[in-house]
């Protein structure tokens, strides 16, 4: 089994491990401190962790063997979980305390999170001679791990607490075994401060064309997909009252829809410019139709609609997560990949208020049309840029 194998099976394990325990954190929060506060609390938690790998990247990109700092931080996350294993078995049945002890160590553990992700993307990175083939089956082994995560998580539920945990450290043990059999992997390391190594990996983005220009692009397209995300949430809990099966069956149908989307974009390169732009356009311009389908009789239509487009928009993405690892250099990927992603989370921050305001100011609908008109602009002038930007590299 080749290293890159082994590398996606660990991060496939290292996934469904973190949802089962999320959704065992998410489910006991909701109980503690209500939807409000937990929501908030997580919220929280997904903005600071891009800003976490950002300071921790340009280290990473220093490291000389990847392999070995993925396996510091991995140990670190399982001594983590074991060590705290009896005091949530105790502490869940004391409320207050439970919440304190996790508020606590939730810096901690994102530190060692963000370490774990940064560092796998990394090697990656170093290790894919094929970034076709081998972005493909990351992908590919993320979406099956995000929704095995959520059904083992759900599932998990009905277990007991100790059975649960029990689980969850089975899982990491078992990915544990993966990563030590892979070999030694040695990092190109200039001799560069970290000052000067996080300087070059902001330069790469703005001395790229195509990284700029999807960078920018990222910024822009926060404003209305946050207005459409607002919406999907109002659509499945407040205007078709889903109850919890019918939700998870949109996320299984998304998901199988994102695997196909995925499978084609790797067996079909995208070589036209009006037909990139057609799967973008189809992507977004589904959500409006959305709008007019808020009666529960019609669900199976929403169903049908959300997975065409989830095989749009994922066959769509599958290019651009191709622009992105093979425009970014080995030296300072880790560097220049977390500005992009922190950059991006903050305006996702202040975008999602922007949306809530909007919202209240003026109706769903004429939100999501706007929206849907903003997505369909950038469609256009995004797939001709990076087109362009071809042309002038060729």
């Amino acid at each position: 089994m080749d290293e890159v194998r082994k590398l996606i099976i660990f991060k496939f394990l290292l996934i469904v491990a973190e949802n089962s325990l999320g959704y065992f954190f998410l489910w006991h929060l909701l109980g503690i401190i209500g939807l409000v506060l937990t929501y908030t609390l997580f919220s929280i938690t997904n903005y600071i962790f891009p800003h976490i790998q950002l300071f921790e990247s340009p280290l990473i990109d220093k490291y000389k063997d990847i392999v070995k700092l993925l396996k510091i931080g991995y140990v670190l996350d399982i001594i983590t979980i074991i060590s705290l294993y009896p005091i949530f078995l105790y502490l869940v049945k004391l409320k207050l305390l439970f919440f304190t002890v996790l508020l606590i160590g939730i810096p901690f553990s994102s530190i060692i999170k963000a370490l774990e992700s940064t560092a796998l993307d990394k090697l990656f990175k170093i290790l894919m001679t094929d970034y076709q083939r081998g972005i493909y089956l990351v992908r590919k082994y993320e979406i099956v791990a995000l929704a095995t995560g959520q059904i083992l998580g759900t599932l998990l539920l009905a277990l007991s607490l100790f059975k649960n945990l029990t689980l969850i450290v089975i899982i990491t043990l078992i990915g544990l075994a993966f990563l030590l059999s892979v070999r030694r992997v040695d990092n190109e390391v200039a001799q560069q401060s970290y000052i000067s190594t996080f300087k070059v990996g902001f330069l790469n983005i703005i001395k790229n064309n195509v990284l700029k220009t999807i960078l920018i692009f990222n910024i822009i397209y926060s404003l209305p997909g946050s207005l459409i995300n607002l919406f999907i949430v109002y659509l499945v809990y407040y205007a078709l009252h889903l109850p919890p099966v019918f939700i998870g069956l949109w996320s299984i149908i998304f998901i199988i829809g994102s695997l196909v989307g995925n499978k084609l974009g790797y067996k079909f390169s995208i070589n036209s410019k009006a037909w990139m732009t057609f799967l973008f356009v189809l992507s977004d311009v589904s959500d409006i139709s959305l709008v007019f389908f808020t009666n529960e009789q019609l669900l199976p239509i929403i169903y049908v609609i959300l997975f065409l487009s989830s095989i749009a928009g994922s066959f769509a993405n599958y290019y651009f997560s191709y622009l992105m690892y093979s425009s970014i250099p080995e030296e300072t990927f880790a560097t220049s990949s977390s500005i992009m992603g922190s950059i991006s989370s903050v305006f996702d921050a202040v975008f999602t208020i922007i949306s809530s305001l909007i919202i209240s100011l003026i109706s769903y609908f004429w939100s999501v049309l706007i929206a849907v008109i903003i997505f369909v602009v950038l469609d256009i002038l995004l797939v001709s840029s990076i087109f362009k930007l071809k042309k002038i590299d060729h």
